[in-house]
């Protein structure tokens, strides 16, 4: 089902034991898409974006931790090969340009104390962290759960979750195993904890009962057997970068890291802990001989779509060009925003001049533009032909008009094709354009001579949940957590969403002008000219009442009876002719 990994190397036989008490361990993200947070919108229109989840576990036997932590990582990658030519000869020098670094961090220190998550790189807090704070040592928040034995104060006692927990054995040296109730817990059992702890501790001169490691007051946790979900939450800022994971050269992958730092007593700790939950206070202390660190990795998607009322909806893109004496074209498509894995037509008219000019075939190429900057600001751009087709025509000479009408599909993979963005002050900028080549014949002389027509349409290429498209698999190793892709293999995305109403999925979707407005859930707001076609309601009439019978008057009638209405009271129309 998953794999579990330790970060120690040389564990024996006692530590596999330990971790083979959790039978289950994994995160779940709370979204409609599977592990994909989908955000609608650019970053100047929106709020912070709440990601939620919870961590799931499933102890079989009792399990003694210090801290279950998380984290999400945004990680930046360039790795390609620079090859720069020289003017005075044809030889070339390659070099090789690799860099990674994290844009994005977010730390949730214990889910047994605080679900909320603190942002570390990335957003407005950042600047209250100090920069080499990266391990997950928030000010303020300590790694171990620092305080002194009097944070079970009466207020704290007064939750339905405290009323449960024991404070089993308090020793000599302040460490405190507080025990979770049986068959496991949902939601954080000890909300609040860190903060009683550190407002106790700051009451007290508690600095000289440290511990053996070298903690203030330190506390342990017994998982007995059962499930487990403990949720995590944070905000995201709203110019988080999107997951970027199709271009060769360049990245930006999101991960989480989930840690279960478990403790493995000593025997006679062992003993005396499981003897009776009442002993007598008095003792050496609980005390731990060996880390059991258990983790587990998830690939998270962080996406964008576009607004409803963005405007390149609803932009028709049109080019267009006449040869004196030859012919006149025009090339169009009917929105520039087309959903990746949809089909976008594309028409093409021809007006002849002249006799004797016959078309031939038509070209169709989806070209990807895309940069990338370094941490020194040297900018590295390429394109590519993501996708080609060929249209072959025979309608003889041409006398009149011509339209011809060239669907052309985008594919629907994010290995293939990435969507345009221009993430973090121009990191990674993509753009796509579909250049069209339309081969003509003109016969001169009784001999055929070719003609060549190029345009160039600029799309705008998004991602829809409403139409499914496909990643790359991913697999983590288990030993760093390190993001390896599987060559030829993809998984579905978007595959458990209904299209929008109306709608259908697929290549069919596209063979009109909606096609490009196929991820709205609901039509966008008619526009304030049409205004005046809105029908008249009664206003004195109920809502509600009567409206089997009701019959709306059309705005021809509705305009002579305000009209009417005007000349005999003096009353304002509802509709002015000069609006």
């Amino acid at each position: 089902m998953f794999s579990l990994s330790s970060l120690s190397n040389g564990g024996g036989h006692s530590e596999q034991k330990e971790r083979e008490k959790i039978s289950y361990f994994d995160i779940r993200i709370n979204s409609p898409y599977k592990d994909i947070v989908l955000i609608q919108g650019s970053p100047l229109e929106l709020s912070p974006i709440p990601l939620s989840g919870n961590l799931a576990i499933s102890v079989k036997n009792e399990l003694v931790v210090k801290k279950i932590s998380l984290r999400l990582v945004g990680k930046f990658k360039l790795e390609f090969l620079q090859v720069g030519r020289y003017k005075k000869n044809s030889s070339s020098l390659a070099s090789l340009v690799k860099e990674k670094r994290k844009i994005f961090e977010c730390y949730w220190d214990n889910l047994l104390v605080s679900a909320k998550g603190d942002i570390l790189i990335g957003g407005e807090e950042t600047e209250n962290h100090p920069s080499g704070n990266s391990s997950g040592n928030t000010s303020g928040q300590d790694t171990d759960i620092g305080g002194s034995p009097l944070f079970l104060s009466k207020r704290s006692l007064s939750s339905p979750v405290f009323n449960k927990i024991i404070r089993r054995k308090t020793h000599s040296s302040h460490r405190t195993m507080l025990e979770l109730p049986e068959n496991g817990v949902t939601g954080t059992p000890f909300e609040g904890l860190n903060k009683n702890a550190r407002s106790s501790n700051n009451s007290s001169n508690s600095s000289s009962n440290n511990n053996k490691d070298g903690s203030t007051g330190s506390y342990l946790f017994l998982l007995k057997r059962g499930n487990y979900e403990l949720p995590f939450n944070a905000m995201l800022p709203p110019e988080v970068c999107e997951t970027i994971e199709g271009l060769q050269s360049g990245s930006i992958l999101y991960s989480f890291e989930a840690v279960i730092d478990g403790r493995q007593l000593w025997e006679s700790d062992v003993t005396s802990s499981s003897a009776s939950a009442s002993a007598s206070a008095t003792g050496t202390g609980i005390r731990t001989k060996n880390k059991i660190i258990v983790k587990k990795y998830k690939y998270l998607r962080i996406l964008r779509t576009l607004s409803m009322d963005n405007l390149a909806m609803q932009e028709e893109i049109s080019v267009g060009n006449t040869w004196r004496d030859k012919l006149q074209y025009e090339t169009s498509i009917p929105s520039r925003a087309v959903p990746i894995g949809s089909t976008t037509p594309v028409k093409i008219k021809i007006f002849p001049f002249e006799k004797n000019i016959r078309l031939d075939k038509i070209e169709m190429a989806l070209i990807q533009y895309y940069a990338m900057k370094d941490g020194s600001a040297q900018i590295y751009d390429d394109e590519l032909a993501v996708m080609k087709t060929t249209h072959l025509a025979d309608f003889g000479p041409l006398t009149d008009k011509l339209d011809v009408d060239c669907p052309f599909a985008i594919p629907d993979n994010l290995k293939q094709i990435t969507q345009d963005c221009c993430v973090h002050d121009n990191l990674i900028r993509v753009m796509h354009k579909l250049q069209v080549r339309i081969l003509l014949q003109r016969q001169v002389d009784g001999e055929y001579k070719n003609l060549e027509i190029k345009a160039q349409l600029p799309l705008l290429l998004f991602i829809s949940p409403h139409l499914p498209m496909k990643g790359r698999l991913v697999l983590f190793d288990k030993h760093d957590g390190k993001i390896h892709f599987r060559p030829g293999e993809l998984v579905p995305l978007f595959a458990d969403t209904c299209p929008a109403p109306g709608l259908t999925p697929g290549p069919a979707l596209a063979s009109t002008t909606v096609a490009a407005t196929a991820h709205l859930v609901l039509p966008p707001p008619p526009n304030y000219h049409e205004s005046t076609s809105d029908h008249l309601v009664p206003a004195l009439q109920p809502l509600g009442a009567g409206s089997a019978t009701l019959v709306v008057p059309s705005y021809e009638q509705a305009q002579a009876s305000a009209s009417a209405s005007s000349r005999a009271t003096g009353s304002v129309p509802a509709y002015r002719d000069d609006d």
